[in-house]
């Protein structure tokens, strides 16, 4: 991870500390992947900045400097927030062109061309981002709805969405992912590695 200034700098295994004492402070850290790895996103914990986000993460005090109470923050010891990039390697993760899906307003609609060799379940690794109370993901093969085994979508971390193929294991066909959001919400799904079936 390293900064656009080039001030800041850390190592692959390090853990690295800023102090950040006034107002002048102004930095935005950019995930620089070992070779071999990719930069998935910034990792949602509490305390942890950017969250979810997979854009470089600006940081910067000057706004400390409206109010008393918060310009009181920079001397709190006592105060620690943590930036985290998550990488997968390239080996492990296949980043697929028109794998990211947004809903807000409406729908997001993907359809993948899979084969359901065994009889178990699919597996669809994927990344989120957004409201999991108002998200949904629903899913069709050849027509025919797959029942979920994990019934939420997951905004920690790399997770997967997995369905039941029982009736219509041993096909070939269209899998359609539908991503629904209620109300105003936004969301988005990046598949971050193709469908296939679990244990394949």
């Amino acid at each position: 991870m390293t900064t656009e200034s080039g001030t800041y700098n850390c190592e692959s295994g390090e853990l690295c500390e800023i102090d950040i004492v006034d107002t002048a402070f102004d930095e935005t850290f950019i995930a620089a992947p070992d070779d071999g790895y990719l930069f998935l996103r910034w990792k949602a914990l509490p305390g942890h900045l950017c969250g979810n986000s997979t854009d470089p993460c600006r940081q910067f005090t000057a706004p400390l400097a409206l109010d008393p109470f918060f310009l009181s923050f920079l001397d709190a010891d006592n105060l620690v927030f943590s930036l985290q990039p998550e990488f997968a390697l390239e080996d492990d993760v296949s980043v697929v062109d028109g794998y990211q899906m947004n809903a807000g307003a409406e729908d997001a609609i993907l359809a993948l061309e899979v084969d359901l060799t065994v009889d178990t379940a699919l597996s669809i690794p994927y990344v989120f981002t957004g409201d999991s109370d108002s998200s949904s993901v629903t899913a069709t093969f050849n027509g025919m709805t797959l029942v979920p085994l994990v019934d939420t979508l997951d905004a920690s971390g790399l997770a997967y969405l997995v369905f039941e193929t029982d009736t219509v294991a041993g096909q070939s066909g269209t899998l359609r992912l539908v991503l629904s959001t209620v109300g105003k919400g936004k969301a988005e799904l990046l598949i971050i590695s193709d469908a296939r079936p679990l244990g394949a």
